[in-house]
């Protein structure tokens, strides 16, 4: 009884701050799938400031993202091409599936 009560108290501890348990626990990276549509899509043609944000909160900070509000972000109204012509090249136009990763994206920031 003492032995498993110890090997408690030892062993839990090491694995609530092991890698595996710490990921499990952490959210989830939608930013990185993100950028990666944005740097294929964007950057190619567009350079400003946000060429350099790093964050989720500096997107926010820039007004082109609205937390939680996938539509409402500036963003996606300029990626889906209201009102405008770009991108004038077919092969920079985001693709449904590409939305949805920048869905998951916008809708996980709170």
């Amino acid at each position: 009884m003492k032995l498993s009560l110890i090997l408690c108290l030892v062993i839990f501890p090491c694995l609530l701050f092991s890698e595996e348990v710490t990921f499990f626990f952490s959210k989830p990276d939608y930013l990185t799938p993100a950028m990666v549509v944005i740097q294929n899509k964007c950057f190619t043609c567009h350079s400003g400031p946000w060429k350099n944000y790093k964050t989720s909160q500096q997107w926010v900070d820039s007004g082109l993202v609205k937390p939680s509000d996938f539509r409402g972000s500036q963003i996606i109204y300029s990626l889906r091409n209201f009102g405008g012509d770009m991108p004038m090249n077919p092969k920079f136009i985001v693709s449904n599936s590409e939305l949805r990763i920048l869905k998951r994206w916008i809708n996980s920031i709170n």
